[in-house]
């Protein structure tokens, strides 16, 4: 547990939390007006692989497409759910 603290893993549940959260209240609000649409961001990146400083940025990704995806099916409102997967760009963090 220590390497992984020192390492800045233990800030994947915090930011698990941040990236789910705003969702889930989200759609509180649209199951009680019947209506809406979320639109949740994710990353082409899960599935096209990744290096290992970003373990943590990609397992949100994945979660929140999996999260996108089980509200889709499980709605019973009129709610749309809309995941958008942009493909990566040449910015520094995508350079080697």
């Amino acid at each position: 547990m220590a390497k992984l603290a020192a390492t800045g893993y233990f800030h994947a549940s915090k930011q698990l939390k941040q990236t789910l959260l705003p969702p889930l209240r989200q759609m509180e609000i649209f199951r009680a007006q019947h209506n809406g649409h979320l639109v949740t961001i994710s990353s082409a990146s899960e599935v096209r692989g990744f290096r290992p400083a970003m373990t943590v940025y990609v397992a949100n990704k994945i979660a929140i497409t999996s999260l996108s995806e089980g509200i889709r099916i499980d709605i019973a409102a009129p709610v749309k759910v809309s995941c958008i997967h942009p493909a990566l760009f040449a910015v520094k963090l995508t350079i080697r």
